[in-house]
């Protein structure tokens, strides 16, 4: 999937020389899904933090994989050459979100705002590098305990005013491409609600439009997913990330149980934490096809596999996350 995502990219220029880091980061999301699915772990949900939401829409089929990273491409190109009128930043405040939204309320000479709703206890703000600097003294005046996290590698701050100028020109290109119901429940981050097969708010042409300027509200998505699963008196979910990364699996309460596992981690060997997860998976009791497994590790060795389990299986939730990038 990886080589068939830079293929399609590098064969039709789907991506200029100066955005090719949007193409890398999906290709990887696009090939972990890939190598999990192969492996037997066919996922009842998708949930895409901001950029991620990309490669959740194209696995749960609403997207081809062409014309994914063809948005994808345009979307990286405007930000670039439309977006850069304003210096704009974000930052990850760890602060309950009632909070946040009261210190946000009482703003006289700034005007920052939330990108992203994490969860109830994490949001990321947008704002202009002086405006955020004035805030964080503001917030750490009233809460002090509060952790603070500038996020400065990026050309602009999604989700926000900020990439505003791009909206006309990319609702173009989204009409551009062919939506199809999905066939899988997405969590919307424009939303923050669960869209089940076939929800016709997918396929409206102004949804990615939505999805990079409004407020992203994952966290939102996820307490309704949960709670669907609650009052259906289902079991507690897994969830699978799939990403470069393990943070975005930490926007998931504790509470809300079931396992919260990472496809790579930073500064770890990745296949011990692949195989790492790997196991806790099986451990839970999913499906899981070790001869596809062993295929792609040594497909001339033999193995023969011992393993006794006594749990019932979870359902699996595959987390397309955002890098730090956007």
């Amino acid at each position: 999937m990886v080589d068939a995502c830079f293929s399609i990219s590098m064969d039709e220029k789907l991506f200029a020389p100066q955005d090719i880091q949007a193409l890398e980061l999906f290709a990887l999301q696009a090939g972990l899904a890939q190598m999990w699915t192969s492996w037997g772990l066919a996922p009842v949900a998708l949930a895409g933090h901001s950029f991620g939401e990309y490669n959740a829409l194209m696995r749960a089929g609403v997207l081809s994989v062409r014309d994914a990273l063809k948005l994808v491409g345009i979307r990286a190109a405007l930000i670039r050459e439309k977006c850069v009128g304003v210096v704009s930043k974000m930052a990850a405040l760890q602060l309950p979100l009632a909070d946040a939204r009261t210190l946000l309320s009482q703003q006289r000479t700034t005007k920052v705002e939330i990108a992203c709703i994490n969860s109830d206890t994490q949001v990321t703000l947008a704002g202009t590098p002086e405006d955020l600097s004035s805030f964080h003294k503001e917030v750490m005046k009233s809460h002090p305990s509060a952790r603070w996290k500038l996020i400065d590698n990026m050309q602009a701050a999604y989700h926000s005013r900020f990439v505003e100028p791009l909206q006309e020109d990319f609702l173009s290109a989204c009409k551009d491409v062919k939506l199809v119901p999905s066939a899988v429940t997405v969590l919307s981050g424009p939303l923050g609600r669960t869209c089940l097969p076939g929800d016709n708010a997918l396929i409206q042409h102004d949804y990615l439009v939505r999805h990079c300027r409004e407020t992203n509200c994952f966290g939102q998505a996820v307490q309704d997913y949960v709670q669907r699963n609650k009052d259906a008196g289902l079991d507690p979910s897994d969830w699978l990330e799939l990403g470069a990364h393990s943070s975005t699996i930490g926007f998931i309460p504790l509470s809300f149980g079931g396992l919260k596992l990472p496809s790579l981690r930073n500064g770890v060997n990745s296949w011990m934490t692949t195989l790492d997860t790997l196991v806790r998976l099986r451990a839970a009791g999913h499906k899981v096809d070790f001869s596809a497994f062993h295929r792609d590790i040594n497909p001339s060795a033999r193995h023969m596999i011992y393993l006794s389990i006594h749990c019932k299986c979870n359902p699996i939730h595959i987390l397309v996350v955002k890098h730090a990038r956007g």
